[in-house]
């Protein structure tokens, strides 16, 4: 009985071994100049006829840029005895390609000449594919590390840019006790500016991050597109008005039910940036003009027109781009390239598109938003009318506003408490932490709570759900008062039984618009 086992036969199992890491074997033997495959090696390059064929004939299964370097190398073998490694694309008989890597060494006779070259095929073909996710991996990690420096070069200037401005004229001011009262308000005045510009940035900045991260979430409700753009007209009539730009609504014929299903914040911070920046790129004098419509297909459309720089067009393809202000970055003009971007990316969340229409260099832009329209009627519910200012003032016989804020941070609470003192019949209130806010707000019955969401002892929701739970209390209007801008927080707070969120820092304007609706509502 044979004491060999064909399964532990070694030449078997070299066969085996080599066909499962894709290796054939090859020869030309120089007499013939023929190449004789083994049957892996024609499995390769998809040949099934097993007969030798002309190593000339061969080139042809070889990618054009690799011919010269398989010849160069094969003639370094046959003229020296040069034993080569290299790595090739095969053209397969079925019109494909495949990564190759081919050894080839001298075969010499018994007098020591060269008789032949023979060596080994490896398909290499994954291992090429995966070289390339990883070299794409590689180049993508170095984008990425640039794009991480040259954002935060491009934030620390921008961040510091309107911090100088703050801290500069804040000395200034500080130091001369003398300053005269045009000065020392022209230096508020820039302060005020400088600080609105870091607070919007630093907004920016967080919705951008949060929409790259896909952590980014939408409040959507039935917007009416007349009442929206009326409200962001309102907020930037004093920016207008200080770059002498004028401003004009053009409405429809039928403007009733122009309505969006959409993110009302989200939607009117882009509606704002396409008109601070028509109001920024302007000229002296010149003109910005919001329309809007629906079209046949139910799209409604608002559309931006300025008069202003326009855009180059061959600065068009970074219009949408982060950081890229279009070859305007060494100019006067404040921005950081954050902007359209973000309202682009805003925009196709709530299911639209931003375009650039029409744009010519020193004659203007035209900006157009579009946004699945709905069918709506009656009025927007947050849409809230100029109000006469005689309803604005106090009357004598009115008993003061009481006002509880609930704040930690003395400082925040010096500067409201400065707010308040610039305002008639409003008594405020001062808590440092929930314990003492919950104490005051039973004792003095405020009419409005300003609650701040981080404080010492509790958190704002749990101190909310305290204060609720308060039957003389209830009826309250609560206002969270946070530097978190996050929707999720937002929309929490408003879940849970506040009537408003304001964000840190707040305008003037804002504690004057809630202490009016308190007055018009008592």
């Amino acid at each position: 009985m044979p004491s060999s086992n064909h399964e532990s036969d070694p030449d078997d199992l070299i066969t085996r071994a080599a066909a499962s890491v894709g290796l054939g074997a090859w020869r030309i033997g120089l007499a013939t100049e023929c190449i004789e495959l083994c049957p892996r090696a024609r499995a390769l390059f998809g040949l099934e006829d097993p007969t030798p064929r002309p190593a000339s004939e061969g080139l042809a299964c070889y990618v054009s840029e690799h011919r010269q370097q398989l010849q160069d190398a094969y003639r370094q073998c046959i003229d020296y005895g040069t034993a080569y490694d290299v790595e090739f694309q095969a053209l397969t008989a079925g019109g494909g390609r495949r990564w190759l890597r081919a050894t080839g060494t001298p075969v010499y006779d018994a007098a020591g000449q060269i008789t032949a070259v023979a060596g080994a095929l490896l398909d290499i073909d994954d291992y090429k594919a995966r070289e390339a996710e990883l070299a794409e991996a590689r180049v993508a990690a170095e984008r990425t590390d640039r794009a991480k420096s040259e954002f935060l070069s491009a934030m620390s200037h921008e961040l510091r840019t309107p911090l100088n401005a703050i801290v500069g004229f804040a000395q200034l001011i500080y130091a001369d006790e003398e300053l005269d009262t045009r000065t020392r308000n022209e230096y508020l005045r820039h302060i005020l500016s400088a600080g609105w510009h870091l607070r919007d940035l630093v907004g920016d900045i967080l919705d951008l991050a949060r929409i790259e991260a896909g952590r980014a979430s939408l409040a959507p409700e039935t917007v009416r597109i007349p009442d929206l753009l009326q409200d962001c007209l309102r907020l930037v009539r004093d920016q207008a008005a200080e770059y002498s730009v004028s401003l004009r609504l053009e409405e429809p014929e039928h403007p009733v039910g122009v309505c969006v299903w959409a993110d009302r914040l989200r939607l009117k911070q882009v509606v704002l940036n396409l008109l601070t920046n028509a109001i920024k790129y302007n000229r002296e004098g010149g003109s910005v003009v919001l329309s809007y419509g629906r079209d046949a297909a139910g799209q409604v459309w608002v559309d931006v027109v300025d008069s202003g720089l326009g855009i180059d067009p061959q600065c068009r393809a970074g219009l949408f781009e982060t950081f890229d202000r279009l070859g305007r970055e060494t100019g006067s003009i404040e921005g950081v390239g954050i902007g359209l971007p973000l309202a682009l990316r805003l925009s196709r969340l709530m299911g639209g598109e931003l375009q650039l229409v029409d744009s010519v260099p020193d004659q203007g832009s035209r900006f157009r938003l579009t946004l699945p329209g709905i069918d709506a009627e009656g009025w927007d519910r947050h849409h809230t009318p100029s109000l006469d200012p005689r309803l604005m003032e106090e009357r004598a016989d009115d008993p003061p506003l009481r006002l509880l804020a609930v704040e930690d941070n003395r400082v925040n609470m010096l500067l409201l408490s400065g707010l308040v003192a610039k305002r008639q019949g409003v008594e405020l209130f001062e808590a440092f932490d929930g314990r003492t806010g919950l104490e005051l707000a039973q004792r003095v019955q405020p009419d409005l709570i300003l609650l701040d969401m981080h404080l010492p002892d509790t958190d704002g929701f749990a101190l909310a759900r305290q204060l609720r739970a308060i039957s003389e209390l209830e009826a309250v209007p609560l206002v969270a008062v946070s530097a978190d801008a996050s929707d999720e927080v937002r929309r929490r707070a408003l879940d849970e039984g506040f009537n408003e969120y304001i964000v840190k820092p707040f305008e003037l304007e804002q504690l004057d618009a809630l202490i009016r609706e308190v007055r018009l509502s008592r």
